[in-house]
């Protein structure tokens, strides 16, 4: 989590346990923070929330999990106020199930009940309003002014849609016996879904009112609104978000359409295809997203025209899916997690065409995966959490300036039984890859032989006459 220009993460030594430590982006400062439960147990820092330069999170002591906030620094990493909730017999202690900074304070919702905090102990406390049933289900903030929207109920009540005024210290119910998910402030006002429909409130129960009924889903498949993965993403005055399909809408029914229907027809069950786009990001004016279509799930982009709602490229080439996910902005490119079935899931980079979509690097070599999630930018460089057969599980960097610009030139000689390839010693490193009609729209590694001179880098192939014609490219390791 980056809270101002500092990455905060938990993280585990065999002493210590998981606690919570910080990064400057360099070896030498990323360190840990605070010993906060001291022994090889861990505090188990959860639900780290910057909010400016100030990061909250939760952390267990031994008697469950209260409020702690930092700057930064070992002194300044504080217990806020324990938040007593009561753990069942046999269960483990309850973190905070969301939350939402708004300015230097946060709201959160730990235990089925919703709390505020301005970072003091006297000013940490209860709304009184719980989420459905009290029970610690995921409720959904979203600022309006300053206002703060969520679902919500009095004890013993029905479930409504909430509101807190963060000046007045007061908490009021908007719309009563409804159950609204996935709230996003759009304009003047924020959408939100409810049993699939969609939404929107200017915070009055009188301007209240439904936008749209979507399609059902499928048996088994998760309503609008819903689901793991952030599904939407604003882009100026409009909202562009994944349900069956991908859809825009501006806060009104003459305004929302669906863009363009991905993965049309039916499965073998007689069920509509859905191509659940998830993991929208926004780069020079273009969408990026997942998507699923026979073709599995895949980096799709959209300019918000249905002609323009194109597939980048199929990473995993055929009917087997690589799993697009984990999609971040780092400068001119998008960067994601995917598997193109010969190296595991890793590290890849987009520019947006075909031919700029690659992996960066196989950092589990093989088929094994690294699986990079957390995709952080800061400062021109990525950070995130992948593994490695070595290393294990551990924080990384990419600093995409410390790379070689352009492709460098590869020369080739065919030799009758193979074919000799050169390119200049200063890329050495890049990886050798071929492609034959036999594996077309997949790019193996190439094993062979080489010798380096004063200038170039070279490798022999040898393959017999008979077969199939390859071709060849240079990426970078």
């Amino acid at each position: 989590m980056l809270a101002g220009q500092t990455l905060f993460f938990s993280a585990a030594t065999k002493e210590r346990g998981y606690e919570l430590w910080k990064s400057d982006g360099a070896a030498a400062g990323t360190a840990e923070l605070k010993d906060i439960r001291v022994g090889s147990v861990g505090a188990t820092p959860l639900k780290l929330t910057a909010a400016g330069s100030r990061l909250y999170f939760w952390a267990n002591q031994g008697t469950g999990y209260d409020l702690w906030k930092s700057d930064g620094t070992a002194g300044g990493t504080v217990l806020v106020k324990a938040t007593p909730i009561i753990t069942p017999a046999g269960q483990s202690p309850v973190g905070p199930v969301q939350a939402l900074a708004v300015g230097s304070s946060v709201i959160f919702n730990q235990g089925g009940e919703n709390w505020w905090s301005d970072g003091s102990t006297a000013g940490t406390v209860s709304l009184n309003v719980q989420s459905n049933g009290g029970l610690p289900t995921l409720p959904n903030y979203a600022i309006l002014g300053p206002e703060v929207f969520f679902p919500g109920r009095r004890a013993g009540g029905f479930l409504g849609l909430w509101k807190f005024n963060t000046a007045l210290g007061a908490a009021a119910e908007v719309v009563p016996k409804i159950t609204p998910e996935t709230l996003i402030t759009l304009g003047s006002g924020i959408v939100y879904w409810q049993a699939g429909d969609l939404w929107r409130t200017d915070g009055t129960l009188a301007g209240t009112k439904r936008i749209v009924t979507l399609p059902a889903p499928a048996a088994g498949r998760p309503r609008a609104g819903t689901g793991a993965h952030p599904s939407w993403l604003i882009k100026g005055d409009k909202l562009y978000f994944g349900s069956d399909e991908l859809y825009v809408t501006d806060g009104t029914l003459a305004g929302t359409k669906l863009v363009r229907d991905i993965f049309p027809g039916e499965d073998s069950a007689g069920n509509r295809n859905e191509s659940k786009p998830y993991d929208l990001v926004l780069l020079n004016g273009t969408i990026y997203f997942a998507a699923t279509t026979e073709l599995g799930r895949e980096l799709w982009k959209t300019d918000g025209t249905s002609a323009g709602t194109v597939l980048v490229k199929d990473v995993r080439a055929g009917v087997c899916s690589s799993g697009t996910a984990e999609l971040a902005v780092l400068g001119s490119k998008i960067y994601f997690n995917a598997n193109d079935g010969i190296h595991g899931g890793e590290l890849w980079e987009s520019d947006g065409t075909t031919d700029g979509t690659v992996m960066i690097t196989d950092l589990y070599p093989g088929t094994a995966s690294s699986y990079p999630v957390d995709l952080t930018p800061l400062n021109g460089k990525l950070y995130f959490i992948a593994s490695s057969y070595t290393a294990g599980r551990e924080f990384w960097v990419f600093d995409p300036n410390t790379v070689e610009e352009g492709v460098p030139a590869l020369s080739i000689a065919s030799l009758g039984n193979g074919v000799q390839l050169s390119w200049p010693v200063s890329f050495k490193t890049w990886n050798l890859e071929y492609s034959s009609t036999l594996n077309t729209g997949s790019w193996i590694p190439v094993v062979a032989p080489w010798v380096d001179s004063a200038t170039e880098h070279t490798v022999v192939v040898p393959f017999a006459p008979a077969n199939p014609a390859r071709s060849f490219r240079l990426r970078r390791n």
